[in-house]
């Protein structure tokens, strides 16, 4: 490969799941994860060396996407936690109240 061929553009290592969450090319590891780590001052090796399923490269390939591209990123993200918000919405209703999830359960030989 040439030099000229190294200039033309990569993309970055990410991909849209069925679920449409960006997970890093190779992983189960959303972009989220990533910049949360980063923007918390985690470096690409901390990030790497808590993920082992990351690659130095594609850290540095997903990190270099996001600040190229913050906006439509932090974008992304935010409809992504709003979603979560959503969902959680919901379901908080449907989920037994605090009050019944702590209350003792009797053992199974009393009953």
């Amino acid at each position: 490969m040439t030099l000229v061929e190294t200039l033309i553009a990569e993309p970055p290592p990410l991909r849209l799941n069925a679920d449409g969450v960006l997970l890093v090319v190779g992983t189960r590891i959303p972009i989220e994860t990533l910049i949360n780590a980063y923007e918390q001052g985690d470096s690409p090796n901390q990030i790497v060396a808590d993920y082992d399923s990351l690659h130095l490269d594609d850290v540095y390939g997903v990190l270099r996407y996001y600040l190229r591209h913050r906006q439509e990123v932090d974008r992304y993200l935010r409809e992504r936690r709003e979603k979560a918000e959503a969902a959680h919405r919901l379901m908080t209703p449907l989920l037994p109240s605090r009050d019944l999830r702590d209350r003792p359960r009797p053992h199974p030989a009393t009953e």
